[in-house]
């Protein structure tokens, strides 16, 4: 059984969200939902998390 790298793997969900709009679509919609709960005066590097914990489904 063939290994992908992390690289490789993340260089597959790039092209595929370039690729199919409804895809990319979903990720930006996740995006806008997770900016729209954040609560005012809340750091970047919590903003960065809640959203990279929004987007792989951690909520």
């Amino acid at each position: 059984m063939d290994q992908i790298t992390v690289q490789q793997a993340v260089t597959v969900v790039r092209d595929e969200l370039l690729e199919h709009g409804d895809l990319y679509d979903g990720f930006r919609a996740s995006i806008s939902s997770t900016l729209k709960e954040i609560p005012t005066g809340m750091g970047l590097y919590d903003v960065a998390e809640k959203i990279l914990a929004g987007l792989i489904g951690e909520e």
